[in-house]
């Protein structure tokens, strides 16, 4: 899945890319891109083109459960961001056990134990790499729930009460 505005710094279009090449090794896989923008439209005609459009769903904006719905039924969160204040796509993702492929940007490596917790994309990687990379974690099938469970529990870690207790330790 991919969560975040379907616009060019979200880089949903390396994340389509990504999945093309994943799904010509993988032919039952699907995408779905949860958010809105404007590249909605172009990633719609490009998996028209590329005969993936019963394989690609792009919802637009969606209210929170479903959002949680996607989460959970996700394997992989596909984000190539170009930047991240707080990645909370990429949070999210761990909290439900959908292991993050994602840009070593802002806070992400640490969030990912530097690829314990996910993969770790650079901006010149090769999408051909990345989905080399993602296919063999996938065929790994106790690799993958490992690294699954251990996203689930560092993100879990971090709960609002946890934040909060935390803050009046400082004040």
């Amino acid at each position: 899945m991919f969560s975040g505005v379907l616009e060019e710094h979200k880089q949903p279009l390396v994340a389509y890319q990504l999945f093309k090449t994943i799904a010509q090794a993988a032919p039952g896989a699907r995408m779905v891109f949860c958010g809105g923008g404007y590249l909605q439209p172009v990633i719609e005609q490009m998996a028209a083109a590329d005969g993936l459009a019963a394989h690609v769903h792009c919802t637009g904006s969606i209210p929170k459960d479903e959002m949680k719905r996607h989460y959970q039924s996700a394997h992989f969160l596909l984000f190539q961001s170009k930047s991240e204040g707080w990645p909370k796509a990429v949070a999210e993702s761990m909290f439900w056990g959908a292991i993050p492929v994602t840009r070593e940007v802002s806070i992400v490596p640490e969030m990912l134990g530097q690829g314990e917790r996910g993969i770790l994309t650079k901006p010149n990687d090769a999408v051909a790499a990345m989905a080399e990379r993602v296919l063999a974690l996938w065929n790994d099938k106790a690799a993958c729930q490992h690294m699954s469970t251990l996203c689930m529990e560092w993100s879990r870690e971090f709960t609002l009460d946890k934040f909060e207790a935390d803050l009046k330790k400082l004040i």
